[in-house]
Order: C-alpha cells, then structure tokens, then sequence
C-alpha cells in the first residue's frame, strides 16, 4: 500500500476490487489496513476512492457486517472534520467557497478525479450504509450529526439558490439530463440515510416526519419519488423508442 496516492496507478480502487464481495476476507481485515485509508484522505485529500474500499468491507453482497461498521463509523468519527462532507460546498485554498449547486450546474461531478460533489455523495452513502440493519448506537450517533431536516433539506431543496429560486437545467454547463443525473447522485445517499437513521430504527417514533408526505404547494420527499419514477420512466419509454426507430433505419 505504499504506492497509495500516486496518481496514475489506481491502487485504491484496485484493492477494493480486489476485496469486494469477500465475505469472508473483508471479516478479517486488520484495523491497521483501514486506519491507513483513512489516513491517505486527511494526508492527500477527499478523494472517492478511499472511501469506496471503506464502503466494500460495511456492506458485503448485500449484508452489513456489524464489526466492520461499527469500526470504520469510528475511525472516520475520528477524524471527522478532514474525512467528512454532508454538504458539498468546495472551499479553496484562499477561501472562496463554490456552493454544491454551482458545482453541479458545471458538470463537477463528472470530473474522473477529486470531484468534491462525487466524494460528498460517496460520504453520506458511506454512513448511511453504517447504520444499515440493527444499529442502535451508530443511528443516535448519526442522528446527532445529519439531522431528519438536513436529510430532507438535502433531498427537496437541492436545486434551490439561497435566494429561493430554483436553478432551471437549462443553465448549467452540461446537457440538462447530465445536471438532472447529478442531482440524483446526491439525493439517493441521503435517501438511504433517511431510511436507515431516522425511519428504519427503534427511535424512528421519536421523529416528526416533516415535508414527508404531500401537501399541496409545497414539496415533499414522497411527491419527488413520484416525480423521479416518472421522469426514469419517460427517459426509458424515450431510449425504447429510439431503439426502435434505428432498427427500422
């Protein structure tokens, strides 16, 4: 692993194919492996990639796997202000902060490298994930950190500017449907972390479902559902049509 972090050679994701889907190897990883994950994102930055291989040892084939989660849940905890990003926003160096929309609006998220919006996403689906399954003390741990609020706000109001005013596809830099695709990309994470922090659990009781169901005028996360079903199936009913049309050329 000492060739982590040089560029071109792709190390971290090769690792992770190579544990992905090993029930029984990823049971025996050894603490020291993650701690050094963890540790290439706070010494060379929020790259995806680290935290993909985190991601391979919580769920396995579809399973949690509790020592795993509780685990990797502490290490990134641990380090938590270099590790982890539930908004999205891109601060540079001299402190000019580029909000997550505007990354999205210009096509950031199709960086191959280092895209800021891809590792925030990548983040939240990796806690999520953390509390998947029977999980009492991660989901109070995490209710703390990503309230049902910023889960909601980070689901409806993902296109709004400050100002209120929501961002018209049409402006952004990449083709409309690429914008629209990235949008998706933050959504479900926190979708999952919903559901598994706030809705799946024993205190799910304790929450007050705000914007969950439909109301008129105002947007709820039930309603976007509906209106991301039928927007992928318009999109699927358009790919099969045009199908057809180039087997009749």
């Amino acid at each position: 692993m000492v060739h982590m972090g040089i560029v071109g050679l792709n190390v971290a994701d090769t690792i992770t194919a190579a544990v992905r889907g090993n029930r029984e190897f990823c049971a025996q990883m050894n603490e020291k492996v993650l701690r050094h994950f963890v540790a290439m994102i706070v010494e060379r930055g929020r790259h995806a990639r680290f935290l993909r291989f985190l991601d391979s040892l919580v769920f396995v084939e579809g399973e949690p796997m509790k020592r795993n989660q509780d685990l990797v849940l502490r290490l990134v905890l641990d380090e938590r202000s270099s590790v982890i990003d539930i908004d999205g926003d891109r601060i540079s160096e001299t402190g000019q902060r580029t909000s997550r929309l505007e990354l999205l609006l210009s096509g950031e998220h199709l960086k191959r490298l280092a895209s800021v919006v891809v590792y925030h996403a990548t983040c939240v689906d990796l806690l999520a994930k953390c509390a998947e399954g029977k999980c009492p003390g991660t989901e109070v741990k995490l209710r703390d950190m990503v309230t049902w609020d910023h889960c909601v706000r980070n689901i409806l109001d993902l296109d709004l500017r400050p100002d209120g005013s929501q961002a018209d596809p049409s402006e952004a830099a990449v083709a409309p449907q690429v914008y629209l695709d990235g949008l998706r990309l933050v959504r479900a994470p926190f979708v999952r972390l919903l559901l598994n922090v706030h809705i799946n659990t024993q205190l799910a009781v304790e929450t007050q479902f705000s914007r969950w169901w439909p109301v008129p005028g105002e947007r709820s996360v039930m309603g976007e559902f509906v209106l991301q079903v039928q927007q992928l199936t318009e999109r699927l009913e358009q790919a099969g049509a045009g199908l057809h049309g180039g087997a009749g050329a």
